[in-house]
């Protein structure tokens, strides 16, 4: 079994089919948190539930997998100085880090 990562970005739903397709994928497991997006509503669980299928893709999501990233707690207790680093750019230090 192959596993394939994939974003939808900016792309269009239609799109975003097409390279499933092309890539020979036959099932999508959506493993956000919160499926859904704001900007691109075509990518939320609802529309991908009702879509994917006539496409000849099975849809599922796995709450379990999925989770927002943790900061670890400050150290030394010194706290995020206004020099340093924001909570964002720290959040994505630490998910690279593993």
């Amino acid at each position: 079994m192959r596993i394939h990562t994939v974003g939808h970005g900016t792309s269009t739903q239609q799109k975003f089919v097409g390279l499933l397709a092309e890539a020979g994928v036959h099932s999508v497991t959506d493993v956000r948190r919160f499926p859904g997006s704001r900007k691109h509503p075509d990518f939320a669980r609802a529309a991908l539930e009702t879509e994917l299928p006539p496409q000849g893709v099975e849809y599922r999501w796995l709450e379990l997998l999925g989770g927002r990233r943790r900061l670890s707690p400050p150290i030394r207790g010194g706290g995020l100085s206004s020099s340093g680093p924001t909570p964002r750019i720290r959040g994505r230090r630490i998910f690279q880090r593993g």
